[in-house]
């Protein structure tokens, strides 16, 4: 036996209200209720997947834009420790490697770490390599606490070179 609901609809036909009794069968009801949820789901996923997509190649456009700007800093990277240092080749990207470790871990400028180390190895007559290591070990220690550390090893690369000399030939201090 089959359920029916039975309702009334009121119904204004050319101005005139008439009251009709309407009666359902509610598995045919079901029926008619699922065939249109089925279409509606799948349109419902097809946008879904769609928009995912969309995000997919939203991220690659986005991954693809970054990787281009980071290779572009990094060509012109090299042209400047290049043009700054003569530097080429495996010496050249090792250099430009240590001064873009120092200057993304502190939070520098890739350039004035460069001039920086370029200075202080001019002014000591020390290796660039050396004088990466000692500008690496000065903001390990706390040199740049002011945020002037470079500024000060890039002006003044004779005056450090004239105090560790003079500093070498201080006796230490005893106790006694």
């Amino acid at each position: 036996m089959s359920k029916e609901i039975k309702f009334n609809v009121r119904l204004t036909v050319d101005g005139k209200e008439q009251l009709q009794t309407a009666t359902v069968d509610v598995r045919e009801l079901r029926e008619a209720i699922e065939s249109t949820r089925t279409p509606t789901q799948r349109l419902t996923d097809a946008f879904i997947h769609f928009n995912q997509g969309i995000e997919v190649v939203r991220n690659l456009s986005d991954a693809f834009s970054f990787l281009s700007d980071r290779l572009k800093a990094t060509a012109q990277q090299s042209r400047d420790v290049t043009t700054l240092t003569g530097k080429t080749g495996g010496e050249m990207q090792k250099l430009r490697n240590g001064v873009q470790a120092v200057a993304e871990y502190f939070g520098k400028d890739f350039n004035e770490v460069l001039r920086s180390v370029n200075s202080l190895s001019k002014g000591f007559g020390v290796s660039m390599d050396e004088a990466l290591r000692l500008v690496r070990d000065g903001m390990v220690s706390g040199a740049d606490a002011g945020g002037d550390f470079l500024d000060t090893v890039r002006e003044y690369p004779r005056y450090f070179k004239e105090a560790l000399c003079r500093c070498r030939h201080i006796e230490p201090y005893k106790h006694g």
